[in-house]
């Protein structure tokens, strides 16, 4: 019983309702509708079914697969140009990258890159957010100003609760920075400024210092961007590691390395959706279990991960190319047309050698 517990996914995820492409940043449109929806619904509905199953994240798998055919045509997402005016802005997708991103985030919304890739936004010496599992709190403490000596903290407020208590940097020369982890470290977050994620905050003007509001509250997703670069890079890096964990065996020699690779990529993404307790002395339950992700690219990670707890591969078709979930080990095609077409060109290939 406590087991299925353990796998119960609580919390919805933002979305707006329309996208757009700024200065090579997804940004919400102004006529946008704030709304949510619950990514986890599909998938919980394909607990008890086997063979072929669709996934919440095939549809990420197959961006990371189209962004990939894209970069071996030369064609690569708009990187952010921080030198770049308002009043000069880049306005819409520039090539067939960025249109593909646009158009999956518009069907699935912004993948949550800051509350997962991160664990903790300093913003003063006294003030900052921190993640605990898949939850983000602020902190900040204050001195008692007669005397001097004593710290009093206030109580930690958590994600969605009020947000006023984010207030722009002072500038009182502390610098502001983050944890963060980035492909080339995925052993460990490492520290960074703040202003280097400048582009995922759409509000940000250059020379204007600027607090983020506590990831995961309201006033945090109405300023929220991702930049169309950083949406490509961990599509395509959970693609590849999608891919090589789900290959029927990891052959062994040089597979190692993207083998251990392609864990710690998921491994480290499912970290901000891990599981967090909650006590109730007054209850005969003295702890209640939750798992609440950081962000979409956190819940699309459990998933997978999951899955292939229960034997199931995330496969791409050789047909068609899309992306399906099986656990039949000799999988390779999503659909009986498709298995029918290639018996067909089989039969045709056979007839011409004849």
């Amino acid at each position: 019983m406590q087991q299925e517990k353990a796998l119960q996914v609580r919390g919805k995820w933002p979305r707006w309702s329309r996208y757009e492409i700024v200065n090579a940043a997804v940004v919400p449109t102004r006529d946008a509708q704030f709304t949510e929806y619950d990514p986890w619904s599909a998938y919980y509905l394909n607990a008890d079914r086997y063979r072929t199953v669709e996934q919440p994240y095939n549809s990420f798998l197959e961006l990371g697969s189209q962004l990939q055919d894209e970069q071996a045509r030369g064609v690569r997402p708009s990187k952010v140009d921080s030198r770049r005016s308002a009043t000069k802005a880049m306005l819409g997708p520039q090539n067939g990258a960025d249109r593909l991103i646009l158009d999956w985030c518009n069907d699935n919304g912004l993948l949550g890159l800051v509350p997962v890739l991160s664990t903790l936004i300093r913003l003063r010496n006294d003030t900052f957010h921190y993640r605990d599992g898949g939850k983000w709190f602020t902190r900040f403490e204050e001195q008692d100003a007669p005397r001097r000596s004593t710290t009093t903290t206030r109580p930690q407020v958590q994600s969605g609760e009020e947000d006023s208590i984010t207030w722009p940097v002072d500038g009182r020369g502390v610098e502001e920075k983050l944890t963060w982890l980035s492909d080339d470290s995925l052993y460990e977050h490492e520290w960074t400024s703040l202003s280097d994620k400048r582009a995922f905050f759409d509000t940000w003007k250059r020379g204007r210092m600027f607090a983020p509001f506590r990831p995961g509250s309201r006033a945090f997703w109405n300023v929220y961007a991702e930049p169309v670069e950083e949406i490509a890079r961990w599509s395509v890096l959970f693609t590849k590691a999608a891919k090589w964990l789900s290959r029927p065996s990891s052959g062994g020699g040089g597979d190692n390395g993207f083998l251990i690779r392609s864990y710690l990529i998921i491994k480290k993404l499912t970290e901000s959706a891990a599981p967090s307790f909650q006590l109730h002395p007054a209850r005969k339950i003295v702890l209640d279990e939750e798992r609440i992700p950081a962000g979409l690219l956190a819940s699309y990670a459990l998933m997978f991960a999951w899955d292939l707890m229960e034997g199931r591969r995330a496969i791409q078709c050789e047909v068609c190319q899309r992306y399906f979930v099986s656990d039949e080990y000799r999988a390779a095609y999503c659909s009986r047309r498709c298995r029918n077409t290639a018996q067909t060109r089989r039969h045709r290939a056979k007839k011409m050698k004849s």
